[in-house]
């Protein structure tokens, strides 16, 4: 039985078989790649699944959804006060070099 914490190496595994995983995985994930050096490096599975994780996001900026729609109605009311002081203060930080489209700086800030 494999756990989080198995050791790659310890429980048997040898560079063909690395050969063999990495084969698997960029099978079932084509959008990323992971090298080889990543088994070796992150022999357990925990640290071999967050290097999965990482070369799908390496910028490390990936949100869960869920967590962010997930606001009590205080939180929302805090949120839309922040955004409105910050809204009254953009025409302060922000300099304009020209006119400004007032399309484009909607898109731009939403």
């Amino acid at each position: 039985m494999f756990v989080p914490e198995s050791n790659f190496f310890e429980e048997g595994g040898h560079s063909i078989l690395a050969q063999q995983m990495l084969f698997n995985v960029r099978k079932e994930w084509k959008d990323i790649d992971v090298p080889m050096s990543a088994i070796f490096q992150s022999q357990t599975l925990a640290a071999f699944a967050a290097e999965i994780d990482r070369a799908q996001d390496p910028t490390g900026l990936r949100l869960d959804v869920e967590d962010l729609t997930n606001t009590s109605y205080v939180q929302d009311e805090a949120y839309a006060a922040d955004a409105t002081e910050l809204v009254q203060q953009l025409p302060q930080s922000i300099p304009s070099a020209g006119s400004i489209d007032p399309k484009n700086f909607t898109a731009f800030m939403t």
